[in-house]
């Protein structure tokens, strides 16, 4: 069952007189790097450059060396234990005045497995269900061919060896792992899935443009407007998540510490 729970948030500040000295550091070492004609390279007066540069851009660099340890002393003195990356917005930044940065976070879920075992068994007698339908079928189709042409072998679909019955037994495991979640509520940061989505796009765009595939192309293909699409990966991305959280949660509910443990113990459920 899904949950989706607002980022946490703290609000940080930044007296001028500490952020003083870190400003003139950034706009020193973004000058170094501002080309202008009559000037060689990193030889252009921090005065002159100073001018070609954005605020965004020294606000930024400025942070870039005080934010993350004022943030992880701030969660150590809350004995909070922050997951996945924080998210930052400036709320005030000026010349000569304080900062005010919000920073936005998430945290491990709580999260009530109860009979989980119980659960998982149910899933597993569904799941090894299911894939026998799936066989059924598909033997059905190949039996109307055979009729149709005698020669049609009909294909053994059961596993034969130790290797393809314990791949059917991970299927079925998987299966009902997944069924977990509709049955036992993770409440995931909204901050964790933005950023998870993102990360899958930016990896999804990455292999299109690897084989020359244009987005509107692929889209096309698949039948599905832009908006779908990344709402599917956003579905795809919280799935991932909510199902990572819950492994967790079991580890530390069998006091299991390696992923191939964790899997043993699956299977044997």
């Amino acid at each position: 069952m899904s949950n989706v729970l607002p980022s946490e948030k703290i609000i940080l500040t930044f007296v001028w007189s500490e952020i003083e000295p870190l400003y003139n550091k950034a706009i020193s070492k973004l000058s170094s790097k501002v080309k202008m004609d009559g000037f060689r390279a990193g030889k252009v007066p921090v005065a002159i450059a100073k001018k070609q540069l954005s605020f965004e851009a020294i606000v930024n660099q400025t942070l870039s060396t005080i934010l993350i340890p004022r943030f992880n002393e701030e969660m150590t003195k809350k004995k909070i234990t922050p997951v996945g990356q924080p998210q930052l917005m400036v709320h005030k930044a000026a010349e000569g005045d304080n900062w005010e940065v919000e920073v936005q976070y998430a945290l491990e879920p709580a999260i009530k497995l109860g009979d989980y075992q119980k659960l998982l068994a149910k899933h597993k007698k569904e799941a090894a269900k299911k894939i026998a339908q799936q066989k059924k079928a598909i033997l059905a189709q190949h039996e109307e061919l055979q009729k149709k042409d005698p020669k049609h072998e009909i294909p053994n679909l059961e596993p034969t060896t130790d290797e393809q019955k314990q791949q059917e037994q991970d299927q079925i495991t998987d299966m009902a792992v997944a069924g977990l979640l509709g049955d036992i509520e993770v409440p995931v940061h909204e901050i964790l899935i933005t950023q998870q989505t993102e990360h899958q796009l930016g990896r999804f765009m990455g292999d299109l443009a690897q084989h020359n595939i244009e987005v509107d192309a692929y889209l096309k293909n698949i039948n599905q407007t832009k908006e779908e699409f990344i709402e599917s990966v956003k579905k795809q991305a919280q799935e991932q998540i909510e199902l990572h959280f819950l492994l967790e949660a079991i580890k530390k509910d069998t006091k299991i510490k390696t992923q191939e443990d964790l899997v043993d113990f699956l299977r044997k459920i």
